[in-house]
């Protein structure tokens, strides 16, 4: 059984939620919001739905209802721009999800694994070169990832993660069935939350993933879990969000006055960060008095983990 670690939620115009402080009390970190469908339909509650969620505290993201009756380049321009006035390619929004299911009600039925496979490797490539964001997520039943209905191998790489639905109440298990970019199960239909008046879906993540693994800013967050379980802290979606969001003016000012705190707590000169990622962890949400009773080795673990991370990304950025 895949380890299971976060909760999130998907909903839709079809899902009321009361309090949103409910939902994130009751353990939901995400939150995938329907946006679109075709070229003509939007959810008339999606804009409440992502304010609230992220007000919260719960990472929101955007989903596309892909249709194979129209041209997948068409449908997701038209879900770029609607998703995009909602900011759900932020950094701290949850990756863009394509949902790859029949409506046989509404007579949207796939005809091939081709056709549905081609619309989802277009829906991918427009969706990156409109926003920059590489990561994203693809949603289907167990049964359609298993008879390669869905084929991962066609359109997927590191940065395409699996939304796997099969409803046999054990969260996190797949039956069998695994694929190293399975990253979330939704295990029910019928879920209760705290704040939502009836029932929802749940999901819960694969292999040890967290919000992190999950979200557009992806790496970025990562960098926050690895220097707070430095000391055994857990982040907060708010101090996510707060992570995120401060790319400020003042951050040269931040990085040098967490600099000069490093060279005073280590008594020695550990350079200068370009970045100011680290004064973010240290000064916006108040960790530094946290340094002061570190143990050595675990700060200069810390240290290690955010000069690594720098690197990291210097090499991105030359790439």
């Amino acid at each position: 059984m895949a380890d299971a670690v976060e909760h999130l939620i998907d909903i839709s115009v079809y899902n009321s939620v009361n309090d949103w402080n409910a939902v994130r009390a009751d353990g939901i970190v995400g939150a995938s919001i329907k946006v679109s469908q075709q070229v003509n339909y939007l959810n008339p509650s999606c804009g409440a739905q992502v304010a609230g969620a992220r007000a919260a505290g719960v990472a929101p993201g955007g989903y596309h209802f892909g249709d194979p009756r129209v041209d997948a380049a068409q449908q997701a321009r038209f879900f770029v721009d609607n998703a995009r006035q909602h900011g759900l390619f932020d950094d701290d929004a949850l990756a863009p999800m394509y949902d790859a299911e029949n409506w046989e009600g509404g007579g949207l039925v796939w005809p091939s694994p081709q056709v549905l496979n081609s619309h989802i490797a277009e829906h991918i490539r427009v969706v990156r070169q409109e926003t920059g964001v590489a990561r994203h997520l693809v949603y289907g039943s167990l049964s359609w990832w298993q008879s390669r209905w869905i084929d991962p191998d066609v359109w997927a790489d590191e940065d395409v993660l699996l939304w796997v639905a099969v409803y046999n109440g054990q969260p996190g298990y797949l039956q069998g069935w695994s694929h190293p970019n399975d990253a979330l199960h939704q295990h029910t239909s019928d879920g209760i939350v705290a704040g939502i008046p009836g029932r929802v879906d749940k999901n819960v993540t694969l292999r040890g993933r967290r919000i992190g693994d999950l979200v557009n800013g992806g790496n970025d967050m990562q960098l926050s879990d690895r220097m707070l379980n430095a000391w055994g802290g857990t982040p907060t979606m708010e101090e996510v969000f707060r992570y995120i969001d401060l790319r400020s003016t003042e951050a040269a000012q931040a990085a040098a006055a967490a600099n000069a705190k490093l060279d005073a707590l280590l008594g020695r000169d550990v350079g200068t960060f370009a970045e100011a990622d680290l004064a973010q962890e240290l000064l916006t949400q108040s960790l530094t008095g946290k340094l002061d009773t570190l143990p050595d080795d675990q700060f200069d673990a810390l240290v290690k983990a955010v000069a690594a991370d720098q690197e990291r990304r210097a090499r991105t950025r030359s790439a």
